[in-house]
């Protein structure tokens, strides 16, 4: 109980079957902290951890089961290649999710390429051919790269909801049209990345970008 930090890559490797941290005070999972651990069939984190760090979990091929109360942030490849992984649930506090975090998990193979969401993060989707999409409302981010692949996107439309748009996380297309409802100003100041495209927003918002075209909502 009186352990509050553990440092990165400290288990990296070892043969555990079961990591019980539930009664540990610490508030993150550190770098590479159960990396490469293949028989690691289940962890439980505490209710004081509120972030994965960078390739926590990876290839721990054995990992089904994952305890993660109040984590509201899994960094990049951090249950990368984790196969046995397909229980999403005890992610529902999530709100940002890195790059590859859940790539080569079953939660992963599960959606089949649609649309993939973890907690309230918009993860990723593999649909390159899709031409509309409408992110659901609930979610608050939408994480890097998750709509990267998607370079035939006509509509997008962005929900009430959205905190944060990641880099690179959605396609800039002349031909894309984007329909942001975000009361979050954040939103607005991460379009000023885009390239191209036109995007419709609120009355009494703004979007500094000269590489758009920018319209209002009035309706």
């Amino acid at each position: 109980e009186t352990v509050k930090y553990i440092g990165g890559y400290a288990f990296r490797g070892c043969g555990i079957t079961s990591a019980d941290l539930s009664s540990t005070g610490i508030n993150c999972v550190s770098n590479c902290l159960f990396n490469s651990c293949g028989a690691l069939e289940a962890v439980y984190l505490p209710e004081s951890a509120v972030s994965i760090g960078y390739a926590a979990f990876s290839n721990c091929t054995s990992l089904s089961s994952v305890s993660a109360p109040l984590v509201k942030s899994v960094d990049y490849n951090a249950f990368r290649g984790c196969s046995a992984l397909y229980d999403k649930s005890s992610f529902e506090s999530v709100e940002f999710v890195g790059t590859g975090a859940f790539d080569g998990t079953g939660i992963y193979s599960e959606a089949g390429g649609k649309a993939l969401t973890v907690g309230s993060a918009l993860y990723k989707t593999e649909e390159s051919e899709i031409s509309k999409f409408i992110v659901e409302n609930g979610i608050k981010q939408v994480s890097p790269y998750a709509l990267y692949n998607a370079d035939s996107l006509e509509l997008l439309v962005l929900p009430e909801t959205l905190d944060r748009i990641y880099a690179d996380s959605i396609p800039s297309n002349e031909s894309t049209e984007i329909y942001v409802f975000a009361t979050a100003d954040e939103v607005y100041e991460d379009l000023s990345g885009l390239s191209a495209g036109t995007v419709y927003i609120p009355q009494g918002k703004q979007v500094e970008n000269e590489n758009i075209k920018v319209g209002y909502i009035t309706g």
